[in-house]
């Protein structure tokens, strides 16, 4: 089309270029699809979001920074129907562990040593959420 050898100036300006020489039923719905697709377009659209957040450093080892998450709601296995995941931020390499529900705060420092510190030891800093498993004194 001949708006591409005038180069390209966003929704407005393409659909005025178009309309001097074209017309079929609602062309603003192809020019809003088109710009969809254009690479100029992508490279040049200011974002309506706000601003990132910082960057956050990197851990300097293995297992230096883990997190802890669950999974719920499973099938009742063995008596467990939660897996209780931990993650190294570094290697992002998991260990698996199943429990139950009713797991408390004691019970899950025993899994905790077994699973964590028994192998890699003690990491430097733990993210989890605020589960009443994690609120108990054993972990402060």
């Amino acid at each position: 089309m001949s708006f591409e050898l005038a180069g390209y100036f966003g929704v407005m300006k393409t659909l005025e270029l178009i309309s001097r020489e074209y017309w079929w039923p609602q062309p603003w719905k192809f020019v809003k699809e088109y710009s969809k697709t254009c690479d100029v377009c992508a490279c040049f659209k200011m974002g309506h979001h706000r601003p990132f957040g910082l960057l956050q450093p990197c851990p300097h080892r293995p297992w230096a920074s883990l997190s802890i998450e669950f999974i719920p709601d499973l099938p009742l296995i063995g008596g467990n129907d939660l897996i209780l995941i931990f993650v190294d931020q570094f290697t992002k390499l998991a260990q698996f562990a199943p429990c139950s529900k009713a797991i408390l705060g004691e019970d899950l420092v025993d899994i905790f040593l077994k699973h964590v510190i028994r192998l890699h030891g003690l990491p430097d800093d733990i993210s989890f959420d605020q589960g009443p498993q994690f609120i108990s004194h054993l972990w402060k």
